[in-house]
């Protein structure tokens, strides 16, 4: 375990990765991309996905998927039976932010594409992206408590924090206005949540017809 722990630089890096995430995203993207001060910080992906299991460990064993709704109303798509539907339903409630991983691709094409005077190449918008899913997925562990009191108040001021850090994210990271990143940023979540709920449908689609 301590071997794993120091080749992920899960030890000393994590938290350092967290806090320079939370309060100068752009210092720290440019330490871990361009300096040689980037083995303070861990990993991109160990710190994806340890934050991604966290949060997935979280929502499946605190929340009450059922008391949350309807969300995606897949049940409704004439595609899937509404058990299928809902079943789908059930299983992305409770393990959101492990789905959340699909959408990073979609993520770093719409950066790479919006952002190019920053002339980073994909490999670097992957970076970034995990970084960004990385910390928002963080933030359900701080909110849990008040989740625990009132989880839809919780989850609401969760989806408003996650949101509103990834305005600031991008504007911070690609060093950009705060219109422009509000702008740009608002076009990559509502594109990137578009085709990852369209590649959702159609993988679960493709699943139900073919392997069910």
């Amino acid at each position: 375990v301590e071997g794993v722990l120091k080749e992920l630089n899960l030890e000393k890096g994590y938290l350092y990765t967290l806090k320079s995430m939370l309060l100068d995203p752009r210092q720290a993207v440019n330490e871990y991309l361009y300096t040689n001060r980037r083995k303070l910080h861990t990993k991109p992906f160990s710190f994806l996905i340890l934050n991604v299991a966290i949060a997935t460990f979280i929502s499946f064993y605190f929340f009450d998927a059922d008391s949350l709704g309807q969300t995606w109303n897949l049940g409704e798509i004439p595609l899937f039976s509404k058990a299928n539907g809902d079943k789908i339903e059930l299983l992305m409630k409770e393990y959101l932010s492990a789905f959340q991983l699909i959408s990073i691709p979609f993520v770093a094409i719409l950066t790479a594409l919006l952002f190019k005077k920053q002339q980073l190449n994909f490999a670097e918008h992957l970076v970034i992206t995990s970084f960004l899913i990385a910390t928002q997925a963080f933030m359900v562990l701080p909110m849990l408590p008040i989740i625990l009191i009132h989880q839809k108040v919780g989850l609401g001021i969760l989806m408003l924090l996650t949101t509103l850090y990834f305005f600031y994210y991008i504007t911070m990271v690609f060093d950009v206005s705060k219109v422009e990143g509000i702008l740009k940023g608002l076009v990559v979540y509502l594109l990137s949540n578009f085709l990852y709920g369209l590649f959702i449908i159609i993988g679960f689609y493709i699943y139900f017809t073919f392997f069910k």
